[in-house]
């Protein structure tokens, strides 16, 4: 058993930006829902924290505090991740991620 960190920036579009380890990423039919696929299954699901990048380079204020990410479901060989607007509905948006677990050997 070892420990395994999957890491990865995904654009609005879901393509991958930056990665660390083997995953691929799919849009849902409903807005602003991506799913995260990993290749190899962790033992259990892992820990995985997520968060939105804000795009507007323009406005040094930073973006609303309300458009961000809920993890909506995670398990050993996927997770699904809802990026959002400030009036809290589905967006899309590019977001970060790290998922932290165990893979055996």
């Amino acid at each position: 058993m070892s420990k395994t960190l999957i890491a990865g920036t995904v654009d609005e579009n879901g393509g991958v930006i930056s990665k660390v380890g083997d995953f691929t990423v799919s849009r849902d039919h409903s807005v602003g829902i991506y799913t995260v696929t990993f290749k190899r299954n962790f033992l259990t699901p892992p820990v995985v924290t997520g968060s939105q990048i804000y795009s507007n380079h323009n406005n040094p204020a930073g973006g609303d505090a309300r458009d961000n990410v809920v993890l909506v479901h995670i398990n050993n060989h996927s997770f699904k991740i809802k990026t959002g607007d400030s009036a809290g509905q589905g967006s899309w948006r590019s977001f970060t991620f790290l998922a932290l677990g165990y893979v055996s050997h």
